[in-house]
């Protein structure tokens, strides 16, 4: 097999790893071991006998076969490509893991295909997501481990520090905003812009292609290389973040920067009904009634958003060294052993 070939030769082993904000730090950080290669190039080629073709399934299981990577990491399991790993590595002895890519809806999970497990390996964020996802699979043999946010595992928080008092820099970090939401929205926007802030707003990629764009008139919009948001959040020159339930608040206040939570009532679902409305305040319900930046001010709670980080995200000890997956064997990793979600 290759993967043996290659070992012997470098003395490194092959990963398979989809590339993604959430896997590229562990690729980064495990180079001195493992040679990753990203199977996508090969997957889309295989298209070429079409896209639906269970011979495209078939040549790929193959191929894996001939390199027989040591692991297959990915973000999600809701491809059939992904249930082909899954199959994939049962046969061979293998694991298929999958990162955590996301803080689901303000740490609440929703969709009920993303709650069942389809893997060998979950890596979560925490023990809050360990246990929630241990407690939707009670029956499945699976290792879910609290391996934290892969991207805040590179930084060492304590070396990160507030800025002094806010002043009148606004970054807007919404998810994808539809309907009322945006009417709601671009209301905000304009009491913002009539107290004097200096509002940039960093829409959702898929803002402008599924939906109406955000209002933008007086605001700066984000592009290019400002695009990217852990590099705005981590260079703290907004004095607030205000986001709603998307993992925007994480990050904000990982890289500790203050954050406000706006989040308009959903259709259908109630997605605020979730675990950032138990520590901060939602401002669509009062936003209009603003008279100054003070009373903006006023929502802001850092030790409130310092509390709902430790709840859903680890922040100490971190790490995203892949000998975890070898040393943490413990039981604890596959029942719940009567554990309860905090």
């Amino acid at each position: 097999m290759i993967n043996w070939l290659v070992k012997k030769i470098t003395g490194k082993q092959i990963v398979f790893v989809h590339r993604h904000r959430n896997t590229i730090p562990i690729i980064e950080d495990n180079q001195n071991r493992y040679i990753f290669f990203d199977p996508g190039f090969i997957w889309k080629s295989m298209g070429i006998v079409g896209k639906q073709n269970k011979l495209r399934y078939r040549l790929m299981y193959l191929f894996l076969s001939l390199v027989k990577p040591v692991w297959i990491i990915s973000f999600n399991w809701l491809d059939k490509l992904e249930s082909l790993y899954l199959v994939w590595a049962n046969d061979h002895q293998r694991q298929f893991i999958v990162v955590q890519h996301g803080i689901y809806y303000g740490g609440i999970m929703r969709d009920i295909q993303e709650k069942y497990i389809k893997c060998n390996i979950m890596l979560v964020w925490s023990d809050y997501f360990r246990k929630m996802f241990l407690k939707n699979n009670p029956k499945k043999e699976f290792r879910c481990i609290s391996f934290g946010n892969p991207v805040y595992n590179q930084y060492n928080r304590k070396c990160i520090e507030y800025s002094e008092n806010p002043g009148d820099r606004i970054l807007l970090v919404p998810s994808l905003t539809k309907g009322h939401r945006l009417e709601i929205l671009n209301k905000l926007i304009e009491n913002l812009l009539h107290l004097d802030f200096e509002v940039t707003i960093k829409e959702h990629y898929l803002q402008s292609r599924e939906t109406k764009p955000i209002l933008t008139e007086g605001c700066i919009k984000t592009e290019g290389d400002d695009f990217h948001l852990y590099r705005l959040v981590r260079s703290q020159k907004y004095d607030v973040v205000i986001t709603d339930v998307s993992t925007a608040m994480t990050d904000s206040i990982f890289f500790k920067n203050r954050v406000i939570y706006f989040s308009p009532e959903f259709d259908g679902i109630d997605y605020n009904d979730n675990v950032y409305e138990e520590y901060l305040p939602n401002i669509a319900h009062s936003f209009d009634q603003l008279r100054s930046r003070s009373e903006l001010f006023s929502h802001i709670d850092l030790e409130a958003q310092e509390q709902l980080l430790k709840r859903l995200v680890k922040t100490e000890h971190l790490s995203n060294d892949l000998a975890q997956l070898t040393e943490n064997r413990d039981i604890k990793d596959y029942k719940l052993n009567n554990l309860e979600i905090d």
